[in-house]
Formats: structure tokens, C-alpha cells, sequence
């Protein structure tokens, strides 16, 4: 048994796709482990009115993360492969990600009163104050990386994050095991705590790709920003979009509405670890294959790397949708079970978001952010609209409702558009998952003869 994992490490180490794939494969199981074990012990110690409110604040940190890395990553990785100044590529890198949070932080700071009285929830304010202090760590560990993976390298993003996913989990669990109260503030705390170790750890790994330069050429902040503003709109509307249910639940409702639909989310959200492994190997080389192969190159890979993922994940939506309740409960516990029937749905976005998802990869790789963003926005004005509407009509389980339909609406458009682009076939896609199944069962065979 060891002979044989040590030859299947010694052949990873030589391919970029198994290596990359492994590497960010452990980052994302590590980031949902820690973030699942967090949930589960916080659906424990706060009230479920105290968990809506933290869940209302981690969404909107989480699409300010986002927004900076849709502003900050792409661009960063494309032009420092393509340019041989990799030194005013990285300076003029990380001075735009410094402006861009200086300004992200101005506009949190003069609307964060006005968010808590959106949701009419004066705890939120003090959670935000907290939360620009994280905000000004970020910018080291975002650009700390970003270098890495620019370089191809995300061993370092493995070990950060899960730094700072641990920690955060090692708070809680020190309040939990210890009886001391645990209120939204000592969280917010916390998860400074947690990102200011991940920042150390970050810059271990990454040292040796950092490279300075003592000259700020404005035209390089520029271009970066020139190409950032597509990937940014796009990385906001995609947040939007998924956020919205959450974000409207809290607003036509009530924090207790939004506890009781997030399990259901969360489980869910566990489903697209393929996707999102998927997606961060794929940005780099699909950028690479396209330079040098033109975009013929990106059908393959799109259908290729799409079929890969529905085999990961359908059998996991079957079990989960004939055991719904069993799972609602294990996990969250009897006063979540009435989110079972919202699991069933949310399970289903699995199966269409990587079609979207590995579309916005491959557009933003073949030179077309602009469309992507365009696509996103049309997908986030759909969301509300019918998010609003089933939210009216059948409350909590309404936003489920409402987010499969749009996903479903624009997933029928994308295919349309990219088989008249890249004539991508989904048949070609369903062809690559039924491979992916037979290459599993004749390596399982094999290995039993053995």
C-alpha cells in the first residue's frame, strides 16, 4: 500500500494538473472541513437569531473578498506570464490592491449604519468597524497568493488558509469546551486573529517569488485596473447572485428566516469543492494554452473539465436527495429540520453551476471578461427578480426556488452561446463524465486484482 501511494505522488509531482489539482483539492477540503466543523459548533452556541445576523455579516465579507480577488488575481497571474517585467508587474500589482481596499474600506465604514438599518439589526455595525482592520491584512495575503499561484504554485495558499480557517475553529472550540459566552464580537475578533497568522504563513511560502521594484510605473496600475474592472464586475454580480436569497430573506423576512435556509446552503456549498478546484488549476494553464494554441483550445478543456466535475458530484446529489432529513438533522440538528426540503433544492445547483462557473473561466482566459461580466449581471437582475417574486409567494423556501430557476434560465443561454462560439457540445461533456466513471472503475478493478 505505501509503494503505491508513494508511485502515485511520484507521478503527481510531475504533472501540473494532478500536483495543482491535489494541492488546491486539500486547500478546499480544508477550507470547507474547518468552515463545517465552525458551523456546526456556532449553530450550537449562538441563538438562531444571533447566527442569522453573523451569517448576514459573513456574506457581505465574504463578497468584499471577492470583489478584491476578482479585482487583484486574474490580472496579477495574466500579465505576469506574459510580461518579462515581473517586478513592476507585482509592484503595480499590489498598489491597486491597496487602493482598491482603501476605497472598499471608505465605503464600508460610511455604510455600515446604514446596512444594520437595512436589516434592521443594530448588532451588525460593530462587526463591520472590527472587520476593517481585516480588511487592511487581506492585502498582504491576497498578494502573498496570488504571486504563488502566478508562479503555479499554490502549496502556500494550502497552508495559509487552512492557518486561518484553524485558528478561527480553535476559537470557538476553546469557548465551547471552556463554557465561556461567545458573542458575534469576540468572532469578528477572531477572524482577525486568524487572517493576521495566515498573512505569516503566506509570506513564508511566498518570499521567494517577490521581487521589488522601485520605480511605479502608473501605466502598469493602469492595465491592471483596464483588465481588473471586467474580472471585478464580474466577481460582484457573481456574488450578488449568490448572495441574494440570503440578503432578501433577511430583508422581506426576518435573521431567523436566513438561519434556517443557510444550513441548507452550507451543505449544499460542500458540493462545489470539484468546481472550485477545478476552476483555480484551469484560469493559469487555459491562459497558457490559449496564448500559444489559439482559443480552439479552450472547447476541449471547457468540455473536458465540466465533465470531470458532474462525475465528482452527481452521485453525492443522489444520496443527498433521498436522504435529506437524516443528514438536516445529523448536521444541524432537530430546530433545523424544516431545511431539508430547501437541501433537496440547493443540491440541484450542483449540477448546473459548473457549466456556468467553468464558462466565466473560460471567457475571462480567451480575452472576453467584458462578455463574462455582462453574462453575470444578466444572471444577478434575474436572480432578484425571481427571488423576489417566490420569496412573496412561498416564503423561506421561495429563495431556493428562485435561485434554481435562474441558474437553470442561464444555463440554457450559455450553452446556446458557447456552441456557437466554440461549437462546445454538451454531449461532449456528458461523454467526458461517463469516461471519468469508466477510468475510476477500471483503476478500482486494477487495483483489487492486485
Amino acid at each position: 500500500m505505501t509503494r503505491q501511494i508513494n508511485s502515485i505522488w511520484e507521478k503527481a509531482k510531475g504533472s501540473y494538473w494532478i500536483k495543482s489539482g491535489l494541492l488546491i483539492l486539500f486547500n478546499r477540503l480544508s477550507v470547507s472541513l474547518f468552515g463545517f466543523a465552525s458551523f456546526f459548533l456556532l449553530l450550537r452556541m449562538l441563538t438562531q437569531v444571533e447566527y442569522g445576523i453573523w451569517m448576514l455579516f459573513i456574506s457581505v465579507a465574504t463578497v468584499i473578498e471577492l470583489i478584491k480577488a476578482g479585482f487583484i488575481r486574474n490580472p496579477l497571474i495574466k500579465y505576469y506570464q506574459e510580461d518579462e517585467d515581473k517586478a513592476k508587474v507585482l509592484n503595480a500589482s499590489l498598489i491597486l490592491n491597496l487602493l482598491i481596499t482603501l476605497v472598499i474600506g471608505f465605503l464600508l465604514f460610511i455604510s455600515s449604519k446604514g446596512l444594520s438599518i437595512f436589516w434592521d439589526q443594530p448588532g451588525l455595525e460593530p462587526l463591520f468597524d472590527i472587520y476593517l482592520i481585516a480588511l487592511l491584512l487581506l492585502v498582504l495575503l491576497h498578494h502573498f497568493d496570488y504571486v504563488q499561484q502566478a508562479n503555479l504554485n499554490f502549496k502556500g495558499s494550502l497552508f495559509s488558509e487552512a492557518t486561518r480557517q484553524g485558528i478561527f475553529l480553535a476559537c470557538i472550540l476553546t469557548c465551547y469546551i471552556t463554557g465561556q459566552p461567545l458573542t458575534l464580537i469576540h468572532l469578528a475578533w477572531f477572524q482577525v486573529a486568524a487572517i493576521g497568522m495566515s498573512v505569516c504563513i503566506s509570506f513564508v511560502y511566498a518570499r521567494r517569488y517577490m521581487m521589488l521594484s522601485f520605480s511605479t510605473e502608473w501605466h502598469w496600475v493602469t492595465k491592471l485596473f483596464g483588465y481588473g474592472k471586467y474580472t471585478f464586475g464580474s466577481s460582484v454580480s457573481a456574488m450578488f447572485m449568490r448572495n441574494t436569497d440570503t440578503w432578501m430573506l433577511g430583508r422581506m423576512m426576518n435573521p431567523l428566516a436566513v438561519a434556517i435556509y443557510n444550513p441548507a446552503l452550507r451543505i449544499a456549498n460542500l458540493l462545489e469543492i470539484p468546481a472550485l478546484t477545478i476552476s483555480s488549476i484551469l484560469f493559469p494553464k487555459l491562459t497558457q494554452k490559449v496564448a500559444t494554441e489559439g482559443n480552439q483550445s479552450a472547447k476541449y478543456l471547457y468540455e473536458k473539465s465540466v465533465g470531470t466535475i458532474l462525475c465528482c458530484v452527481l452521485p453525492v446529489v443522489l444520496i443527498v436527495l433521498i436522504f435529506a432529513e437524516p443528514i438536516t438533522v445529523l448536521i444541524a440538528g432537530e430546530d433545523y429540520l424544516e431545511a431539508a426540503p430547501i437541501l433537496r433544492i440547493t443540491v440541484l445547483y450542483s449540477l448546473l453551476l459548473p457549466l456556468n462557473r467553468q464558462l466565466g473561466v473560460t471567457l475571462e482566459a480567451i480575452g472576453k471578461a467584458s462578455l463574462n461580466f455582462r453574462f453575470v449581471v444578466r444572471n444577478a437582475l434575474m436572480n432578484i427578480v425571481f427571488n423576489y417574486l417566490f420569496i412573496q409567494e412561498f416564503g423561506v423556501i421561495g429563495a431556493a426556488y428562485g435561485t434554481l430557476l435562474t441558474y437553470t434560465v442561464s444555463t440554457v443561454y450559455n450553452q446556446f452561446y458557447l456552441y456557437r462560439a466554440l461549437h462546445v457540445r454538451l454531449v461532449n461533456v456528458i461523454r467526458h463524465a461517463i469516461q471519468a466513471y469508466m477510468q475510476l472503475y477500471t483503476l478500482s478493478l486494477n487495483q483489487f486484482k492486485k
